[in-house]
């Protein structure tokens, strides 16, 4: 496989609205604005995780997308 072939990559972040910033400036790449949705985090019915909010965006320019998605609070 060649690197352009890539359609994107994902990058695990703790704290989205400032990643879009500094990868907005470290790469010159526009990003849409972040898309929440709820999730069901339960490995199973007993782990007491629950509901968890996924928010992630992704790059509107550039040759490869980049797909930001921000790490819950426990690093998952």
């Amino acid at each position: 496989m060649n690197p352009s072939d890539l359609y994107h990559v994902g990058v695990l972040v703790f704290d989205l609205d400032a990643a879009i910033a500094d990868f907005s400036a470290a790469l010159n790449v526009e990003f849409e604005e972040p898309k929440t949705w709820p999730l069901d985090g339960r490995r199973s019915e007993d782990d007491g995780l629950g509901e968890r909010t996924l928010r992630l965006s992704y790059s509107t320019s550039g040759a490869m997308r980049i797909e930001l998605i921000e790490a819950q609070p426990d690093g998952t």
